[in-house]
């Protein structure tokens, strides 16, 4: 759930929809940011904000976490 209900610097835009979403990666944080997006967009939505990093060390090596809000909007 989001409390972003208006889009910064467009007044007018409503935001219609909103899902947490995340992505992970072994490589780096670019390949778990870039696989959020590509979430994102393949579920419709515009843009995601509030996006975190989380590096998460684990005795098999390091994985890299990246999530946010993923919203659809209406202008």
């Amino acid at each position: 759930m989001s409390t972003t209900d208006t889009i910064p610097h467009y007044p007018n835009g409503q935001v219609s929809r909103s899902e947490l979403t995340w992505c992970h990666s072994p490589e780096s944080f670019d390949s778990a940011y870039y696989g959020l997006e590509d979430v994102a967009v393949r579920g419709g939505y515009g843009a995601v904000v509030g996006v975190r990093f989380v590096e998460c060390t684990k005795s098999d090596g390091v994985q890299y976490w990246v999530y946010g809000t993923a919203v659809a909007f209406d202008y």
